[in-house]
């Protein structure tokens, strides 16, 4: 859980079918695939033999974000080919990606975030899904708002509000 005093952030991008991410770059690169559901950069060993010995496991849940703030989570490492990853629909495009860790849901929660709402505005909407699994639209929140309720998700469908970063 998020606690008073957040120390570390992430800025959210919505999305009605993945969680926010847990803070961190595990790794970025250069995506050369020009399949939106297959990421491949020659310069990535992304097998877990390999990436455990720099410190990361590449998995399936992990979330794929690219240069033009697509975000979608990987689906498997393809264990023929130490460059490339599957990622489920819709996918990213070719050039620039990070990676991070996905935020899995343990024992029925996930870690959660407090959230900082840059814009809302009088007519604002945020949609967001609680640790516990919740869907609950908050309404009419203004511009530079702290959100006091643990979530894992701020979905696309639904919110009007910008510039949000999730803070833990």
């Amino acid at each position: 859980m998020a606690q008073n005093q957040p120390s570390s952030a992430i800025a959210v991008i919505n999305s009605d079918t993945i969680n926010i991410p847990e803070p961190g770059i595990i790794t970025s690169g250069t995506n050369t695939s020009g399949a939106a559901t297959t990421l491949v950069d020659a310069g990535q060993d992304f097998l877990n033999p390999a990436t455990n010995l720099n410190g990361y496991n590449i998995k399936g849940g992990d979330v794929v974000i690219g240069a033009a703030g697509a975000i979608c989570e990987i689906e498997s490492v393809d264990q023929t080919d130490k460059t490339k990853l599957n990622l489920k629909t819709p996918g990213i495009a070719a050039g620039a990606y990070e990676i991070y860790k996905g935020n899995y849901q343990i024992q029925g929660k996930s870690s959660g975030f407090t959230l900082f709402v840059g814009t809302g505005g009088p007519a604002s909407t945020l949609k967001v899904e609680t640790v516990t699994g919740q869907t609950v639209t908050l309404k009419n929140i203004p511009d530079s708002s702290f959100i006091p309720v643990q979530v894992q998700k701020v979905f696309a469908s639904g919110t009007t509000c910008s510039d949000i970063i999730g803070l833990q």
